[in-house]
């Protein structure tokens, strides 16, 4: 079941949406500000938002730049429903990002077909996963950190969604070249009893750069090091792509199961023989 969460300050709209949604099927949350709505964005991860302009508070059309700009939110298709229907409104929708804008009062056909569409093209989005390269030093040394931390700085500030992965010991030095602080490193997802890794896990782990990539910290706790197998690698990498276009993994230059079965995931394998002076 679809779920679709409707932001609109207006009482009688949002039992409306409710009510004409809900019939077709879909699981319907809603919000009544712009603040509630992003809060439950992030928590609910809904397939569509269904977003009024007019919002107490910031308006829509800040909600749906702050969706863009959140990592678990970005990919969310995003339908403005509003009463404000003049060009400058709808071309001020695009560019922050809205799929499609729609003036109140909708077509109640009109409306479902949208919904439709977008939730569909929403799915089809998640299907395409991220472009995961390897990087591997021919020897220690070489400067694979260097590279792998450039190479996501660079698609960061080109818009790309990039996640740097610190698989390469000494844990803690795509880190410290990134300019990152971590607390917590990726044995984090691999906690005793779990046997999944879900988008919330990533999200707790995850760490912001500058440039707009993340990363995911090497382990610096050598007792969690044991957490990271050749299962962990599989589940990792199965959700990972999910919230990236591009995936860059610092790869140690000495095998391990666990290496093979990342690299075995990888759609590119990249071998560094020198990158200049790591710093």
């Amino acid at each position: 079941m679809s779920k679709i969460l409707v932001v609109d300050d207006d009482p009688g709209v949002l039992r409306l949406l409710e009510y004409v949604l809900s019939h077709e099927g879909y699981q319907v949350l809603t919000a009544s500000n712009g603040m509630e709505g992003l809060r439950v964005a992030q928590e609910a991860g809904p397939d569509l938002v269904v977003l009024d302009v007019m919002l107490p508070g910031i308006d829509g059309f800040e909600v749906c730049h702050r969706l863009r700009s959140g990592a678990g939110t970005a990919a969310v298709p995003v339908l403005m429903l509003s009463a404000k229907g003049q060009e400058t409104d709808k071309d001020t929708g695009v560019r922050v990002g809205a799929d499609e804008y729609l003036t109140k009062p909708v077509d109640r056909v009109e409306l479902l077909q949208a919904v439709e569409r977008l939730i569909q093209s929403g799915a089809e989005a998640v299907e395409k996963k991220a472009e995961v390269s390897a990087f591997v030093g021919t020897r220690g040394g070489v400067g694979t950190s260097t590279v792998v931390a450039s190479v996501a700085a660079v698609l960061g500030r080109a818009g790309h969604r990039a996640v740097a992965v610190d698989l390469c010991p000494p844990f803690g030095a795509l880190a410290t070249l990134m300019g990152l602080d971590p607390k917590r490193g990726i044995g984090e997802l691999f906690k005793p009893g779990r046997d999944e890794v879900r988008r919330e896990h990533l999200e707790a782990v995850l760490l912001q750069h500058s440039s707009g990539a993340r990363l995911l910290p090497g382990e610096r706790d050598p007792e969690k090091y044991d957490t990271l197998t050749p299962a962990g690698m599989d589940l990792l990498l199965a959700e990972l792509p999910v919230l990236a276009d591009y995936v860059i993994i610092d790869m140690p230059s000495s095998p391990s199961e666990t290496v093979v079965a990342a690299l075995r995931k990888c759609n590119s394998v990249n071998l560094v023989t020198s990158a200049g002076q790591e710093s």
